[in-house]
């Protein structure tokens, strides 16, 4: 009997602290949801093109549902569908609106950065971090879909079921805030994918036009 409360105990602290440790690896992750540390990519005078700031409070990680890449693996490659336009939509507009309570320019939709960001909301579930499946910087995926840009900027979000939800994660965070109201950014395109078990996943690319 004693051995069998003993073992019990033992396998309850173990349990809890593997909760514990995801707990820390993703922060929200008792609600479900959270948002990663925004990245930002500084214009170059040099030769016009972006400087790439890595996120280094989060490594290559797995994604809070999914299994972690390896560097130089990619997802399949193929056109993402972009799920849920209505919450596209919402989202482009909470943040115009924030921007003109900031007194400042609406952004313009993008349909290139949209499909860009399409592609990292459904990345995440890979790796939850900006840097992407195989390891480049998430401003790559920009290049990949034509776009040209002098300097961009990216929010992260999974778990919240709503654009007024994430929205409202993004502007009680300083650094979040400060890429939806940064006002040399002149263009956004907004992505989400819900997974399998119906998790979804929020990437917002914001981008500073040529």
């Amino acid at each position: 009997m004693k051995k069998t409360v003993v073992f019990t105990a033992t396998a309850m602290c173990i349990a809890g602290l593997g909760l514990a440790m995801a707990a820390s690896r993703y922060p929200g992750i008792r609600g479900h949801h959270g948002i990663l540390t925004p990245a930002s990519d500084k214009a170059d005078p040099a030769n016009g093109a972006g400087t790439w700031i890595p996120d280094e409070e989060v490594p290559l990680s797995p994604g809070p549902g999914g299994m972690a890449a390896q560097p130089g693996i990619v997802a399949e490659a193929g056109m993402p569908v972009i799920q849920e336009s209505p919450y596209i939509r919402q989202v482009v507009s909470l943040v115009n609106e924030e921007r003109t309570k900031a007194g400042l320019a609406a952004l313009e939709k993008s349909d290139g950065i949209t499909l860009a960001a399409a592609v990292r909301a459904e990345e995440l579930t890979f790796s939850f971090s900006h840097t992407r499946p195989d390891g480049s910087a998430y401003r790559t995926v920009l290049e990949q879909n034509g776009v040209s840009y002098r300097s961009c900027g990216e929010n992260v979000a999974f778990g919240y079921r709503t654009p007024e939800a994430v929205m409202s994660a993004w502007m009680t965070s300083e650094g979040h805030k400060e890429n939806i109201l940064n006002e040399k950014y002149t263009d956004i395109g907004v992505g989400y994918f819900k997974d399998s078990s119906g998790q979804g996943y929020w990437a917002q690319i914001f981008t500073v036009g040529k």
